[in-house]
């Protein structure tokens, strides 16, 4: 039978594995969103091992070029300077949809993903979501990011951030069959993923999310958060 959560148990790192399809998610709290089954099993988490519906381990997320992920080092306070935040056009790629699947209903999902795993949840702010899309468009066109000085334009709190990018061949988008889909793919493997996670610290109360499509099929994730 499956351990319900309520003891501790002896595992100093662990997640909860689906008994019906082996989908491993970082709380126990069916349904399992890939088969619906109810019953999960506490197991070690394996870094090595493929912890994800996105084909790579987790430690390939940092070390491969299957898909390369990053923290954003965004620390200090952000002077909002209205009237003048940056802007950038011609940007090669998709920025609204892809493959037929609406950006914006899987970015709110993201978002329920990451509330799901914090005591407070973070409200979407215009000024963060303008950020992460100027963040996510600047790095297509530009294959570098943008600076500190213009991030902070667009908000009037600390920022801090998260992004990564999925290879072509590991794209959810070429498994997903709706927004949601989308947005639970990869909001489970911005949860899961091991590192620094801004997004759930409990100085942050709002955040904006942008998703990306390169014209090669890669997937740029770009989320930023607010105190």
């Amino acid at each position: 039978m499956a351990d319900d959560g309520s003891e501790g148990g002896d595992l100093d790192a662990f997640e909860w594995e689906c008994e019906s399809c082996g989908r491993t998610q970082p709380k126990h709290n069916p349904p399992c969103s890939r088969c619906g089954g109810m019953s999960f099993e506490k197991v070690p988490v394996e870094y090595d091992a493929a912890s994800s519906d996105s084909g790579f381990s987790r430690r390939q997320y940092l070390t491969y070029g299957g898909a390369i992920a990053g923290v954003l080092a965004l620390g200090g306070y952000a002077v909002f300077r209205e009237g003048e935040t940056p802007s950038v056009s011609n940007v090669p790629g998709n920025a609204d949809a892809a493959q037929g699947i609406e950006f914006a209903p899987a970015e709110d999902e993201i978002r329920r993903q990451m509330n799901d795993e914090r005591d407070t949840p973070l409200s979407h702010d215009d000024g963060a979501d303008d950020a992460a899309t100027y963040y996510a468009r600047y790095v297509v066109k530009n294959d570098r990011s943008p600076s500190r000085d213009d991030l902070s334009a667009f908000v009037d709190g600390d920022l801090g951030g998260t992004q990564f990018t999925y290879s072509a061949d590991d794209s959810p988008l070429e498994r997903a069959g709706s927004a949601t889909d989308l947005g639970r793919a990869v909001g489970y493997d911005l949860v899961t993923l091991p590192g620094d996670h801004a997004f759930l610290s409990p100085s942050v109360s709002r955040c904006g999310i942008d998703l990306h499509e390169y014209p090669d099929g890669r997937l740029l994730v770009a989320v930023m958060v607010v105190g």
